[in-house]
């Protein structure tokens, strides 16, 4: 099976490609084989350890909404409760086969390749 691959982030607020978003604002996830289905899918932020990929699963946050569902891109609302400054690992988890419809027994997980964190909200003041 082919995991979720998380290629780039693409933050609304501030309407550019980024690894800094603001809380609560709405982000694509771009890249491949991302469809969520299954009882345990979903995004979550899971709090990094370090910048070369360790994160802490105790801890991870979901995403407030997943706004669209696509095997290329996930949609989604940032939950408020990140802390600014924080790094954060995306996590994507699901059941869907990479074929994007069928739904298989084995959960898929893939994870960003770098941290994302949490800047001030609103965007850009320029």
């Amino acid at each position: 099976t082919t995991n979720p691959i998380l290629n780039q982030f693409f933050d609304y607020d501030k309407g550019e490609f980024t690894t800094e978003f603001s809380a609560s604002g709405i982000v694509d996830i771009q890249g491949s084989y991302l469809k969520l289905g299954g009882d345990d899918s979903g995004v979550w932020l899971a709090p990094a350890t370090g910048d070369t990929g360790g994160y802490d699963s105790s801890s991870m946050i979901p995403v407030a909404k997943v706004v669209r569902n696509r095997p290329k891109c996930l949609t989604v609302k940032m939950p408020d409760t990140l802390v600014q400054g924080k790094k954060y690992f995306i996590v994507v988890r699901t059941n869907i086969a990479k074929n994007g419809i069928t739904q298989i027994k084995t959960m898929r997980e893939g994870v960003s390749d770098v941290p994302v964190s949490i800047g001030s909200s609103g965007g850009s003041s320029d």
